[in-house]
């Protein structure tokens, strides 16, 4: 069993906090982001993210856990638009 298939387990437990569930959420796209399966790793982040130019929802996540999500989610922007996606990163500055 690889470390996503056994997170993708613990994401069963009805009992984990949102916070929990991002943690483990992140860990498993970053395990599939350095396989370079980034699609299947922005899948994972669908409940925080809904993609490429859109703002990942970060409330009611820690402080550590929200820089975790941003991470994950702007690292997979630039590898998802340098594997052809051509829509625009969101800015941090653009009041949307």
């Amino acid at each position: 069993m690889t470390l996503a298939e056994t997170l993708l387990k613990q994401l069963e437990n009805s009992a984990l906090s949102r916070d929990e569930r991002a943690q483990i959420q992140c860990r498993i796209a970053a395990d599939l982001e350095h396989k370079g399966e980034y699609e299947s790793a922005r899948e994972v982040l669908a409940e925080l993210w809904q993609g490429v130019g859109e703002r990942p929802t970060l409330e009611g996540l820690s402080e550590l856990t929200a820089a975790e999500v941003l991470l994950r989610v702007g690292s997979l922007s630039g590898l998802l638009l340098g594997a052809g996606d051509d829509e625009p990163l969101f800015s941090v500055g653009d009041g949307g």
